[in-house]
């Protein structure tokens, strides 16, 4: 592909959130609890939804390219279908059905989910800060209070305030997600320091230093300005894996496609960019840094979560 096609194919996807965040809030939405502990991490990502109009087509996909289960919850959206996504006995996201939201483009993104504690404080400072309320809040069942949220340049995520707490943090382990980065026109996070109070920090790994942003002292998320020319703002999901090489010899096989092969990250490591059959795209990398005492994982970023 090239990189025109390459930059109009990821404006498309992008551009098309907010119709599917707005279809989403018009569905009567019963959603299931994720809590696997009575904590809380506000700021942090602790969920990620899949937007799909392929539904076999990526279960397939990611069942075999990395052994995620799934599991359909009857009503959750209606008549539209919701699946949970298990690995390794953990709720790790879920899939959206799209096709019931009768648009004529591809909606396919996978939607990162951000915790607070208090959704009219965080509504009050999206506001403030410039950004857009495109859907809710609202009950969405046991699950909690769901926001749909676009930030001053146009990136599109969600808040959510859980009911009954939020999930822990996740292995860094290969088949799970490892990190998550804003990608922009001017690598600005103003937006996100106002709404989660997070503070920009750096990290210095394989002797270069890297920003990130952290809540409550914890890493939580990086923003950068896009590598890709003419990208709308969006966020960016990172899955580890073992062998990057090897993952990508399977891709299209799958049904998928390769957006940017295999490269060295000058963090540690290699990574490559992906579109999963149904064209939401998502980050690929391997990663084997370890704090100084071995017991944590470093994350993309080159710091301890």
């Amino acid at each position: 592909m090239t990189g025109f096609l390459r930059t109009r194919f990821l404006a498309l996807f992008a551009a098309c959130a907010g119709l599917s965040l707005a279809a989403c809030s018009q569905l009567t939405v019963k959603l299931p609890a994720i809590a696997d502990s009575d904590q809380y991490r506000p700021g942090q990502v602790i969920w990620r939804d899949l937007l799909t109009r392929d539904m076999a087509g990526i279960k397939h996909f990611y069942g075999e390219l990395f052994g995620w289960q799934f599991t359909p919850v009857a009503g959750a959206l209606g008549d539209a279908d919701y699946q949970l996504i298990e690995y390794q006995g953990q709720w790790i996201g879920g899939v959206v059905d799209t096709r019931g939201f009768k648009a004529r483009d591809n909606l396919s993104q996978w939607i990162n989910v951000f915790s607070t504690r208090d959704m009219a404080d965080s509504v009050a400072r999206v506001k403030a800060a410039g950004g857009t309320l495109v859907g809710g809040p609202r009950q969405v069942g046991e699950r909690g209070e769901l926001a749909l949220v676009q930030d001053p340049q146009g990136a599109h995520f969600a808040l959510l305030q859980t009911r009954q707490g939020d999930t822990v943090a996740r292995p860094h382990q290969p088949g799970y997600f490892l990190w998550q980065e804003l990608w922009n026109q001017d690598g600005n996070g103003d937006f996100y320091q106002t709404l989660f109070g997070a503070t920009k920090q750096q990290a210095t790994l394989n002797g270069g230093s890297f920003d990130y942003f952290a809540v409550d002292d914890k890493p939580a998320f990086a923003v950068l300005s896009s590598p890709l020319e003419g990208l709308p703002s969006t966020w960016v999901s990172y899955l580890q894996v073992e062998d990057v090489g090897a993952t990508l010899a399977r891709v299209e096989s799958l049904g998928g496609r390769i957006l940017v092969p295999a490269q060295n990250n000058p963090a540690g490591g290699q990574l490559a960019v992906i579109l999963d059959p149904s064209g939401a795209g998502l980050v690929i990398q391997t990663w084997a840094h370890t704090t100084a005492d071995a017991t944590h994982t470093l994350n993309a970023s080159g710091v301890t979560p």
